[in-house]
């Protein structure tokens, strides 16, 4: 009974509490795209989709990787009581973040502008993307901030759920009231929401200012640490590891158009609620690891790590037979036409299966000192793996085959940090080694 409440008490508190806010994120981001593809056309949907991935993927771009950085040092210098390095990173990484959401929008415009003046295209829907851009640097700095500082609730609610719970409803209201939205409206849509969700966010997130600290911080860390070379590792890093799908559906758009990749989203975004679970687990995982793995409790890391693959394995297996069995079902919610993907949608969401259960490599290798390593992993498989997807799809123009490239990339750049994880953290985190880990207790 002991052993029962205390995890009950895990589960509320931590790995359970983020897997429920990402559930949910998964729910409302869902609900938004399906509201979005009913209220739009198939032409419209497709540049909103098109441009939503761009913005997502500009913005792990241009955030340089601080909200990991963040996320890697402030609970390791609290955890060693290095009070003028805590406050000195946490002032760094904002003004840096700050700094980088306001070049990314100004170049962003200014190339719609550019492309305005060359071809008179419609650029109005990447004006607001460019605004979109920025607004998701910083919410995500702000979320991984919070998370450093052990809110999780308020770190991951409003930036993952909120915001885009609202905007499904307002969605819906317009699909019950008859109306039609173009792309750039449903952008500017989500640049007023998440805009108000920033600055929430901004309100709540503990940036004081304290000269001292920073100044003392700032001479020790001269000499301790190389904040950039990590921030830049963690950055290009989490680009690699979060935006792949993002990127198919660059990808799709640059080659075959915008407005042709609305059907593809679709099964990308039914598929990533295999994600959703691993991602919990990163979002509750990242300080402990790095707090143990630092304080020099290695056994520690192997615990964690195995538990969160074990609690992640028993929600994500029967989430794959769900979305596999009625997948034509989800996709059916985006309308009519979208069902056609539903053999995709499969594919893509085992090869989210087989990632997440190989177990939080991404975390145990980045809140280590070994993201320099993951980042060459990374690097090889997805350079290689989008260049066979891009030469199959200038050839075949095949959806089919180009899910297929990505899900085997996919498989084969997580089994390959599970075996980095072995060779380098000295134990397995996949589901398996967690398995025998259980018995043996």
């Amino acid at each position: 009974m002991g052993r029962f409440r205390s995890l009950l008490e895990k589960l509320s508190g931590g790995t359970g509490q983020a897997t429920v806010i990402k559930l949910a994120a998964v729910v409302a981001a869902y609900a938004l795209f399906a509201m979005t593809a009913r209220v739009m056309s198939i032409s419209d949907f497709g540049q909103f989709s098109f441009s939503y991935s761009l913005a997502t993927l500009g913005a792990l771009i241009a955030g340089l990787g601080l909200n990991n950085t963040i996320l890697r040092f402030l609970p390791q210098y609290e955890e060693q009581d290095r009070k003028p390095l805590a406050a000195h990173v946490t002032h760094w990484t904002y003004r840096r973040s700050l700094l980088s959401a306001l070049l990314a929008s100004t170049l962003c415009i200014a190339g719609a502008i550019l492309l305005k003046i060359t071809t008179s295209a419609q650029v109005d829907y990447l004006v607001a993307t460019s605004f979109l851009l920025g607004l998701l640097v910083m919410g995500q700095f702000y979320s991984g901030l919070l998370r450093a500082q052990g809110a999780v609730f308020r770190a991951l609610f409003p930036f993952e759920v909120l915001w885009r719970a609202v905007l499904a409803l307002c969605a819906a209201g317009s699909l019950w009231q008859g109306m039609q939205l173009t792309s750039a409206q449903g952008l500017w849509a989500c640049v007023v929401t998440l805009g108000v969700v920033v600055v929430y966010q901004a309100r709540i997130a503990r940036i004081t200012s304290n000269s001292q600290h920073e100044k003392h911080g700032a001479n020790e860390a001269a000499s301790a640490d190389g904040w950039w070379k990590v921030s830049i590792t963690l950055g290009v890093t989490s680009v690699l590891f979060l935006a792949p799908r993002q990127v198919d559906v660059v990808i799709l758009g640059a080659v075959l158009g915008p407005e042709t990749t609305g059907t593809y989203f679709a099964a990308v975004r039914t598929a990533a609620v295999l994600i959703v679970f691993m991602q919990a687990a990163n979002a509750i995982g990242a300080p402990q690891i790095a707090r143990a793995y630092h304080s020099e409790r290695r056994d520690e890391v192997e615990d964690i790590a195995h538990r969160l693959v074990r609690a992640v394995a028993i929600q994500a297996l029967p989430a794959f037979a769900v979305v596999a069995f009625l997948g034509d079902t989800f996709l059916a919610v985006f309308g009519p036409e979208y069902v056609s993907v539903h053999g995709i949608l499969i594919v893509l969401a085992f090869s989210n299966l087989v990632s997440t259960l190989t177990g939080p490599t991404y975390r145990l290798l980045s809140m280590t000192g070994h993201e320099a390593l993951y980042l060459k992993w990374l690097a090889f498989s997805y350079s290689v793996g989008t260049l066979l997807r891009i030469i199959v799809l200038l050839f075949t123009a095949n959806l089919f085959h180009f899910a297929c490239l990505s899900a085997l990339t996919t498989i084969f750049t997580a089994c390959g940090a599970a075996w980095l994880t072995r060779k380098h953290l000295g134990f397995d985190p996949s589901i398996f080694s967690a398995l025998v880990s259980l018995r043996g207790k």
